[in-house]
Protein backbone atom coordinates (compact mmCIF):
# COMPACT_ATOMS: atom_id res chain seq x y z
CA UNK A 1 0.00 0.00 0.00
CA UNK A 2 0.98 3.63 -0.37
CA UNK A 3 0.10 6.60 1.82
CA UNK A 4 -2.24 10.02 -0.19
CA UNK A 5 -0.17 12.62 1.46
CA UNK A 6 -2.53 14.81 0.76
CA UNK A 7 -5.56 12.89 2.07
CA UNK A 8 -3.34 11.32 5.13
CA UNK A 9 -5.07 7.59 4.41
CA UNK A 10 -3.55 4.63 2.88
CA UNK A 11 -4.46 3.55 -0.57
CA UNK A 12 -4.03 -0.39 -2.24
CA UNK A 13 -2.63 -0.24 -4.75
CA UNK A 14 -1.53 -3.34 -6.87
CA UNK A 15 2.29 -3.44 -8.56
CA UNK A 16 0.83 -5.32 -11.72
CA UNK A 17 -1.52 -2.27 -12.48
CA UNK A 18 1.54 -0.44 -13.40
CA UNK A 19 4.07 2.31 -11.73
CA UNK A 20 1.72 5.37 -13.00
CA UNK A 21 -0.75 4.04 -10.88
CA UNK A 22 1.15 5.03 -7.81
CA UNK A 23 0.67 8.18 -6.19
CA UNK A 24 4.14 10.66 -8.24
CA UNK A 25 5.80 11.04 -4.57
CA UNK A 26 6.11 7.17 -4.62
CA UNK A 27 7.27 6.91 -7.84
CA UNK A 28 10.58 9.77 -7.24
CA UNK A 29 11.73 6.89 -4.28
CA UNK A 30 14.92 5.31 -5.76
CA UNK A 31 13.80 2.86 -2.97
CA UNK A 32 10.57 2.07 -4.68
CA UNK A 33 12.21 2.30 -8.28
CA UNK A 34 14.29 -1.06 -7.17
CA UNK A 35 11.47 -2.77 -5.32
CA UNK A 36 8.86 -2.43 -8.42
CA UNK A 37 11.45 -3.04 -11.30
CA UNK A 38 12.51 -6.30 -8.91
CA UNK A 39 8.87 -7.11 -8.68
CA UNK A 40 7.90 -6.85 -12.01
CA UNK A 41 10.79 -8.96 -13.11
CA UNK A 42 9.04 -11.71 -11.01
CA UNK A 43 5.29 -11.63 -12.58
CA UNK A 44 5.82 -14.14 -15.30
CA UNK A 45 7.52 -15.90 -12.96
CA UNK A 46 5.00 -16.35 -10.12
CA UNK A 47 2.62 -17.36 -12.75
CA UNK A 48 4.54 -20.09 -14.31
CA UNK A 49 4.77 -21.29 -10.51
CA UNK A 50 1.32 -21.41 -9.94
CA UNK A 51 0.52 -22.86 -13.27
CA UNK A 52 2.95 -25.82 -12.31
CA UNK A 53 1.48 -26.92 -9.34
CA UNK A 54 -1.05 -29.71 -9.50
CA UNK A 55 -4.49 -28.15 -10.13
CA UNK A 56 -5.66 -30.08 -6.94
CA UNK A 57 -2.59 -28.12 -5.36
CA UNK A 58 -4.09 -24.68 -6.13
CA UNK A 59 -5.20 -22.76 -3.16
CA UNK A 60 -7.74 -19.83 -2.77
CA UNK A 61 -4.78 -17.46 -3.03
CA UNK A 62 -3.22 -19.12 -6.14
CA UNK A 63 -6.20 -18.92 -8.04
CA UNK A 64 -6.48 -15.22 -7.47
CA UNK A 65 -3.37 -14.68 -8.19
CA UNK A 66 -3.93 -16.44 -12.13
CA UNK A 67 -7.36 -14.86 -12.02
CA UNK A 68 -5.79 -11.71 -11.98
CA UNK A 69 -3.33 -11.82 -14.18
CA UNK A 70 -5.81 -13.68 -16.91
CA UNK A 71 -7.57 -10.26 -16.27
CA UNK A 72 -4.96 -8.17 -17.98
CA UNK A 73 -5.56 -10.14 -21.03
CA UNK A 74 -8.42 -8.55 -23.61
CA UNK A 75 -9.85 -12.04 -23.85
CA UNK A 76 -10.95 -12.13 -20.49
CA UNK A 77 -10.91 -8.78 -19.47
CA UNK A 78 -14.86 -8.90 -19.22
CA UNK A 79 -15.55 -12.18 -17.57
CA UNK A 80 -16.08 -12.05 -13.79
CA UNK A 81 -14.00 -13.33 -10.81
CA UNK A 82 -15.62 -17.03 -10.33
CA UNK A 83 -15.35 -17.56 -14.44
CA UNK A 84 -11.65 -16.50 -14.37
CA UNK A 85 -11.10 -18.57 -11.12
CA UNK A 86 -12.67 -21.51 -12.67
CA UNK A 87 -10.22 -21.47 -15.73
CA UNK A 88 -7.32 -20.52 -13.36
CA UNK A 89 -7.42 -24.16 -11.98
CA UNK A 90 -6.75 -25.40 -15.38
CA UNK A 91 -4.41 -23.58 -16.94
CA UNK A 92 -1.13 -25.39 -17.49
CA UNK A 93 2.53 -24.43 -18.29
CA UNK A 94 4.60 -25.84 -20.96
CA UNK A 95 8.46 -24.53 -22.45
CA UNK A 96 9.75 -25.02 -25.65
CA UNK A 97 13.18 -24.75 -27.24
CA UNK A 98 13.93 -22.62 -30.52
CA UNK A 99 12.60 -23.89 -33.55
CA UNK A 100 10.08 -26.43 -31.60
CA UNK A 101 7.24 -26.83 -33.82
CA UNK A 102 3.95 -25.90 -31.59
CA UNK A 103 1.41 -26.71 -34.22
CA UNK A 104 1.50 -27.45 -37.89
CA UNK A 105 -1.29 -25.81 -40.55
CA UNK A 106 -4.55 -27.89 -41.07
CA UNK A 107 -3.86 -29.48 -37.57
CA UNK A 108 -7.20 -29.17 -34.54
CA UNK A 109 -7.49 -26.30 -32.96
CA UNK A 110 -6.97 -27.68 -29.33
CA UNK A 111 -5.90 -25.57 -27.02
CA UNK A 112 -4.50 -21.57 -27.46
CA UNK A 113 -1.65 -19.89 -26.05
CA UNK A 114 -0.50 -17.18 -23.79
CA UNK A 115 2.91 -16.27 -24.12
CA UNK A 116 4.94 -15.75 -20.89
CA UNK A 117 8.48 -15.40 -22.22
CA UNK A 118 10.20 -15.88 -25.98
CA UNK A 119 8.90 -15.08 -29.56
CA UNK A 120 6.42 -17.11 -31.45
CA UNK A 121 6.51 -16.84 -35.33
CA UNK A 122 3.45 -17.42 -37.94
CA UNK A 123 4.26 -19.41 -40.95
CA UNK A 124 1.95 -19.94 -44.22
CA UNK A 125 4.35 -22.26 -45.72
CA UNK A 126 7.74 -21.12 -45.66
CA UNK A 127 7.25 -17.57 -45.16
CA UNK A 128 6.84 -16.10 -41.63
CA UNK A 129 3.70 -13.74 -41.27
CA UNK A 130 3.34 -12.35 -38.06
CA UNK A 131 5.53 -12.65 -34.38
CA UNK A 132 3.66 -12.71 -30.96
CA UNK A 133 5.52 -12.01 -27.94
CA UNK A 134 5.30 -11.60 -24.02
CA UNK A 135 1.39 -11.29 -22.96
CA UNK A 136 -0.05 -11.95 -26.01
CA UNK A 137 -2.59 -14.67 -26.60
CA UNK A 138 -1.93 -17.13 -29.78
CA UNK A 139 -4.44 -19.66 -31.13
CA UNK A 140 -7.49 -17.77 -29.77
CA UNK A 141 -9.54 -17.99 -32.94
CA UNK A 142 -9.21 -21.56 -34.44
CA UNK A 143 -9.95 -22.24 -30.95
CA UNK A 144 -13.44 -20.20 -30.86
CA UNK A 145 -14.26 -20.94 -34.38
CA UNK A 146 -13.35 -24.37 -34.41
CA UNK A 147 -11.56 -24.60 -36.88
CA UNK A 148 -8.27 -26.33 -38.10
CA UNK A 149 -5.18 -24.14 -37.39
CA UNK A 150 -4.98 -21.70 -40.31
CA UNK A 151 -0.64 -21.78 -40.15
CA UNK A 152 2.10 -23.34 -38.20
CA UNK A 153 3.59 -21.93 -35.18
CA UNK A 154 6.91 -22.56 -34.26
CA UNK A 155 9.24 -21.07 -31.25
CA UNK A 156 11.53 -18.31 -32.44
CA UNK A 157 12.79 -18.17 -29.10
CA UNK A 158 13.00 -20.05 -25.89
CA UNK A 159 9.52 -19.96 -25.16
CA UNK A 160 7.71 -19.85 -21.72
CA UNK A 161 3.82 -20.53 -22.85
CA UNK A 162 0.61 -21.18 -20.59
CA UNK A 163 -1.99 -23.40 -22.25
CA UNK A 164 -5.59 -23.26 -22.33
CA UNK A 165 -7.38 -26.49 -23.88
CA UNK A 166 -10.24 -25.99 -25.80
CA UNK A 167 -12.41 -28.41 -23.52
CA UNK A 168 -11.12 -26.55 -20.35
CA UNK A 169 -12.21 -23.04 -21.72
CA UNK A 170 -15.74 -23.99 -22.86
CA UNK A 171 -16.32 -25.57 -20.10
CA UNK A 172 -15.45 -22.89 -17.69
CA UNK A 173 -17.42 -20.28 -20.04
CA UNK A 174 -20.24 -22.43 -20.45
CA UNK A 175 -22.00 -20.75 -17.31
CA UNK A 176 -20.72 -17.64 -18.61
CA UNK A 177 -22.01 -18.17 -21.76
CA UNK A 178 -25.78 -18.63 -20.33
CA UNK A 179 -25.78 -15.27 -18.57
CA UNK A 180 -24.18 -13.34 -21.83
CA UNK A 181 -26.44 -14.91 -24.19
CA UNK A 182 -29.41 -13.56 -21.92
CA UNK A 183 -27.54 -10.08 -22.06
CA UNK A 184 -27.46 -10.38 -25.56
CA UNK A 185 -30.64 -11.20 -26.01
CA UNK A 186 -31.61 -7.55 -24.75
CA UNK A 187 -29.16 -6.31 -26.59
CA UNK A 188 -29.95 -6.96 -29.75
CA UNK A 189 -34.10 -6.40 -29.51
CA UNK A 190 -33.27 -2.96 -27.85
CA UNK A 191 -31.40 -2.53 -31.74
CA UNK A 192 -33.82 -0.57 -33.93
CA UNK A 193 -33.26 -2.71 -36.55
CA UNK A 194 -34.00 -5.66 -35.19
CA UNK A 195 -36.52 -4.98 -32.76
CA UNK A 196 -39.58 -6.01 -35.44
CA UNK A 197 -37.74 -9.72 -35.16
CA UNK A 198 -39.61 -12.19 -33.54
CA UNK A 199 -37.75 -13.47 -29.76
CA UNK A 200 -37.44 -17.14 -32.01
CA UNK A 201 -35.07 -15.23 -34.14
CA UNK A 202 -33.44 -13.26 -32.05
CA UNK A 203 -32.79 -16.09 -29.75
CA UNK A 204 -31.62 -18.18 -33.13
CA UNK A 205 -29.50 -15.43 -34.09
CA UNK A 206 -27.57 -15.00 -30.50
CA UNK A 207 -27.20 -18.51 -30.05
CA UNK A 208 -25.43 -18.74 -33.02
CA UNK A 209 -23.40 -15.89 -32.66
CA UNK A 210 -19.50 -15.91 -30.75
CA UNK A 211 -18.78 -12.83 -28.53
CA UNK A 212 -15.09 -11.50 -29.11
CA UNK A 213 -13.06 -8.70 -27.37
CA UNK A 214 -10.90 -6.16 -29.57
CA UNK A 215 -8.09 -4.13 -28.02
CA UNK A 216 -7.40 -0.35 -29.19
CA UNK A 217 -6.06 -0.38 -32.90
CA UNK A 218 -6.19 -3.79 -33.63
CA UNK A 219 -7.46 -4.33 -37.55
CA UNK A 220 -10.98 -6.64 -37.44
CA UNK A 221 -10.72 -6.56 -41.49
CA UNK A 222 -9.48 -4.96 -44.34
CA UNK A 223 -10.22 -4.23 -47.91
CA UNK A 224 -10.04 -7.31 -50.12
CA UNK A 225 -9.80 -9.66 -47.47
CA UNK A 226 -12.91 -12.30 -48.36
CA UNK A 227 -16.15 -11.33 -46.21
CA UNK A 228 -16.73 -14.40 -43.85
CA UNK A 229 -18.31 -13.08 -40.87
CA UNK A 230 -21.04 -10.37 -39.52
CA UNK A 231 -20.45 -8.17 -36.79
CA UNK A 232 -22.84 -6.31 -34.14
CA UNK A 233 -20.55 -3.96 -31.91
CA UNK A 234 -21.97 -4.59 -28.55
CA UNK A 235 -19.39 -2.08 -26.09
CA UNK A 236 -16.74 0.17 -27.04
CA UNK A 237 -16.03 2.07 -30.75
CA UNK A 238 -14.86 1.43 -33.93
CA UNK A 239 -14.07 2.94 -37.42
CA UNK A 240 -14.66 2.19 -40.81
CA UNK A 241 -11.92 3.31 -43.70
CA UNK A 242 -13.04 3.93 -46.76
CA UNK A 243 -11.38 4.95 -50.14
CA UNK A 244 -13.25 6.82 -52.21
CA UNK A 245 -12.59 7.60 -55.91
CA UNK A 246 -13.32 10.97 -56.67
CA UNK A 247 -13.24 12.40 -60.36
CA UNK A 248 -12.72 16.21 -60.81
CA UNK A 249 -13.00 18.11 -64.01
CA UNK A 250 -10.66 21.00 -64.42
CA UNK A 251 -11.50 23.44 -67.59
CA UNK A 252 -9.70 26.07 -68.85
CA UNK A 253 -10.20 28.45 -72.13
CA UNK A 254 -7.79 28.03 -75.23
CA UNK A 255 -10.13 30.94 -77.14
CA UNK A 256 -13.11 32.69 -76.49
CA UNK A 257 -14.98 29.69 -78.11
CA UNK A 258 -12.48 26.89 -77.06
CA UNK A 259 -11.84 25.43 -73.57
CA UNK A 260 -9.50 22.57 -72.88
CA UNK A 261 -10.89 19.72 -70.45
CA UNK A 262 -8.65 17.11 -68.41
CA UNK A 263 -10.37 14.55 -66.14
CA UNK A 264 -8.76 13.50 -62.87
CA UNK A 265 -9.03 10.45 -60.22
CA UNK A 266 -7.79 10.65 -56.95
CA UNK A 267 -8.83 9.19 -53.91
CA UNK A 268 -9.25 9.92 -50.77
CA UNK A 269 -9.63 8.16 -47.13
CA UNK A 270 -12.86 8.67 -45.33
CA UNK A 271 -13.97 7.91 -41.63
CA UNK A 272 -16.76 6.24 -40.13
CA UNK A 273 -17.51 6.08 -36.74
CA UNK A 274 -19.54 3.35 -35.47
CA UNK A 275 -20.58 2.40 -31.60
CA UNK A 276 -22.64 0.56 -29.62
CA UNK A 277 -25.87 -1.24 -31.51
CA UNK A 278 -24.13 -0.91 -35.05
CA UNK A 279 -23.63 -3.36 -37.24
CA UNK A 280 -21.30 -4.42 -40.40
CA UNK A 281 -20.17 -6.73 -42.74
CA UNK A 282 -23.23 -8.07 -43.92
CA UNK A 283 -22.97 -6.32 -47.57
CA UNK A 284 -20.40 -8.01 -48.94
CA UNK A 285 -21.42 -11.37 -47.96
CA UNK A 286 -24.48 -11.11 -49.43
CA UNK A 287 -23.30 -9.85 -52.50
CA UNK A 288 -20.54 -12.39 -52.74
CA UNK A 289 -17.81 -10.27 -52.45
CA UNK A 290 -14.25 -8.87 -50.98
CA UNK A 291 -14.42 -6.52 -48.32
CA UNK A 292 -14.26 -2.78 -49.71
CA UNK A 293 -13.62 -1.15 -46.39
CA UNK A 294 -11.36 -1.55 -43.52
CA UNK A 295 -12.70 -1.56 -39.49
CA UNK A 296 -10.01 -1.07 -37.34
CA UNK A 297 -11.20 -0.82 -33.23
CA UNK A 298 -10.73 2.58 -32.01
CA UNK A 299 -11.40 1.79 -27.94
CA UNK A 300 -11.58 -1.80 -26.34
CA UNK A 301 -14.47 -3.59 -27.97
CA UNK A 302 -16.73 -6.24 -27.69
CA UNK A 303 -18.41 -7.61 -30.96
CA UNK A 304 -21.07 -10.24 -31.56
CA UNK A 305 -19.85 -12.43 -34.54
CA UNK A 306 -21.79 -14.70 -36.73
CA UNK A 307 -19.62 -16.29 -39.13
CA UNK A 308 -20.90 -17.03 -42.93
CA UNK A 309 -22.61 -20.24 -42.76
CA UNK A 310 -24.50 -19.36 -39.46
CA UNK A 311 -25.31 -16.03 -41.19
CA UNK A 312 -27.09 -17.78 -44.02
CA UNK A 313 -28.67 -20.15 -41.36
CA UNK A 314 -30.03 -17.26 -39.26
CA UNK A 315 -31.58 -14.76 -42.29
CA UNK A 316 -34.06 -15.69 -45.02
CA UNK A 317 -33.57 -14.33 -48.23
CA UNK A 318 -36.46 -11.60 -47.11
CA UNK A 319 -33.97 -10.71 -44.24
CA UNK A 320 -31.30 -10.37 -47.19
CA UNK A 321 -32.99 -8.01 -49.45
CA UNK A 322 -33.89 -6.03 -46.41
CA UNK A 323 -30.69 -6.12 -45.10
CA UNK A 324 -29.39 -4.60 -48.59
CA UNK A 325 -32.66 -2.01 -48.69
CA UNK A 326 -31.14 -0.69 -44.99
CA UNK A 327 -27.50 -0.53 -46.18
CA UNK A 328 -29.13 1.39 -49.29
CA UNK A 329 -30.88 4.28 -47.48
CA UNK A 330 -27.56 5.10 -44.94
CA UNK A 331 -25.75 8.11 -45.83
CA UNK A 332 -22.61 6.74 -44.66
CA UNK A 333 -23.06 3.78 -47.53
CA UNK A 334 -24.35 5.94 -50.75
CA UNK A 335 -20.68 6.26 -52.53
CA UNK A 336 -22.61 9.27 -54.65
CA UNK A 337 -23.50 10.94 -51.15
CA UNK A 338 -20.13 10.62 -49.64
CA UNK A 339 -17.67 12.34 -52.48
CA UNK A 340 -20.45 14.76 -52.82
CA UNK A 341 -20.07 15.66 -48.80
CA UNK A 342 -16.06 15.60 -49.12
CA UNK A 343 -16.05 17.95 -52.34
CA UNK A 344 -18.28 20.12 -50.25
CA UNK A 345 -16.09 20.39 -47.67
CA UNK A 346 -13.25 20.73 -49.86
CA UNK A 347 -14.69 23.59 -51.40
CA UNK A 348 -15.64 25.34 -48.02
CA UNK A 349 -11.78 25.02 -47.30
CA UNK A 350 -10.82 26.66 -51.01
CA UNK A 351 -13.14 29.58 -50.21
CA UNK A 352 -11.96 29.92 -46.43
CA UNK A 353 -8.81 30.22 -47.80
CA UNK A 354 -9.62 32.07 -50.81
CA UNK A 355 -11.72 34.87 -48.72
CA UNK A 356 -10.44 34.08 -44.84
CA UNK A 357 -12.97 36.01 -42.40
CA UNK A 358 -11.33 38.90 -40.63
CA UNK A 359 -11.00 38.50 -36.62
CA UNK A 360 -13.37 41.40 -36.35
CA UNK A 361 -15.93 39.98 -38.11
CA UNK A 362 -15.43 36.44 -36.41
CA UNK A 363 -15.56 38.27 -33.16
CA UNK A 364 -18.86 39.78 -34.06
CA UNK A 365 -20.50 36.49 -35.01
Amino acid sequence: SAVDKSKGRPTIINVHDGISSFPEWVQKRPDFIEFYHSRKETIGENVIRLANKPYYNRDEQDLKDLSYWLKKHSLFKNMPEHVLKELASKIVHRTYKQDDILCKQGDVSDCFYIICSGEIGVFIGDHKVATYRANEIVGRHGVENTERRSATLIALTELNLIIIWREDFFLSIQQYSIREKDENFEFVKNIPYFSAFTDKKIQYLITACITKSFIKDERIYDIGEQAETFYILKKGSIRRELVLEIENTNRWPLDKNRWKMKVVHRAVDYNIPMGPGDFFGEEEMIKSTKRKERVIVQEPSMVLCLNRNKFFEVFEKDDLAAFLNHRAGLKYDRQKTLVEEVMQEEARVRMLVTFPISPSKRTSE
